[in-house]
């Protein structure tokens, strides 16, 4: 990410964005004008209730990452149908709704959810507590688990999760030990140059994540990066080491547990 980018980030949690106030202001004209050549023929009660950025957008926002990756991963879970499938930390709005359109799923997070949703049986659990999961889940219990997009934030402190340098391990292992042996784990996580960019996220280096995930006994079937719209397959430990030297790419992986 680039410093102005960060800049720009760190100014939109704050609740500030100087580029949706910029675009308004510079709408505004516009919108006026719209406004008194509708009202000269409407005479009818009018709110004000401007929209001034919508002209602008695309017909769909396909441009981030998440769009993408869920529906890549929701395929895989569709063309496997396993027998029971728990996603842990994904997208509500994106890839759980996404399978949920098909088959029922098991959803863990630590945060809380309140609605109901059709096909969606939601377990609030801390995962890197096991005395918690023995209670409400259970070990060995799933064929199938996703988690996307979520390792990289355990630790950090960012959705309430007890700041710890090493608590992504923990997380990972108690991921292993909930899926059933043979088993398949759809796992995704931002990889690159090796850094905490604190408190949002890691970025992880892919070799040693690979080493990671295989010391659990979760051997890779198959290893994609997400560069813009388009997945690359990566095939060897080589095309891997090369992702160390990015600055920042998705990683998808397939793997199976081993026994």
């Amino acid at each position: 990410m680039s410093r102005l980018k960060r800049y720009y980030y760190i100014l939109r949690n704050l609740g500030i964005d100087p580029y949706t106030t910029l675009l308004s202001i510079y709408n505004l004209p516009y919108y006026i004008k719209s406004y008194i050549n509708f009202r000269r023929n409407y005479r009818g009660r009018i709110v004000l209730y401007p929209c001034l950025l919508d002209r602008h957008l695309e017909a769909g926002d396909i441009g981030n990452e998440y769009f993408w990756q869920d529906l890549f991963v929701s395929r895989w879970v569709y063309e496997a149908n396993p027998t029971n499938h728990l996603d842990v930390g994904s997208r509500i709005d994106g890839f759980v709704a996404h399978i949920a359109t098909f088959r029922k799923v098991d959803v863990v997070d630590i945060r809380p959810l309140q609605a109901k949703i059709p096909n969606v049986r939601f377990i609030q659990c801390d995962l890197t507590d096991i005395r918690e999961i023995k209670e409400k889940i259970g070990i060995e219990v799933y064929e199938s688990i996703s988690c996307l997009h979520t390792i990289e934030h355990v630790g950090l402190g960012r959705y309430g999760d007890k700041v710890d340098i090493f608590l992504y391990k923990v997380f990972l292992s108690n991921l292993s030990q909930i899926l059933k042996n043979h088993g398949t784990l759809y796992i995704s996580f931002p990889v690159g140059r090796e850094r905490v960019e604190f408190n949002a996220h890691r970025i992880f280096h892919p070799l040693k994540m690979k080493h990671e995930l295989e010391e659990l006994k979760l051997k890779i079937q198959e290893f994609y990066v997400l560069e813009r719209t388009i997945m690359k397959m990566i095939k060897d430990d080589e095309e891997i080491l090369e992702l160390a030297t990015k600055d920042y790419r998705l990683a998808i992986l397939n793997c199976k547990k081993i026994a």
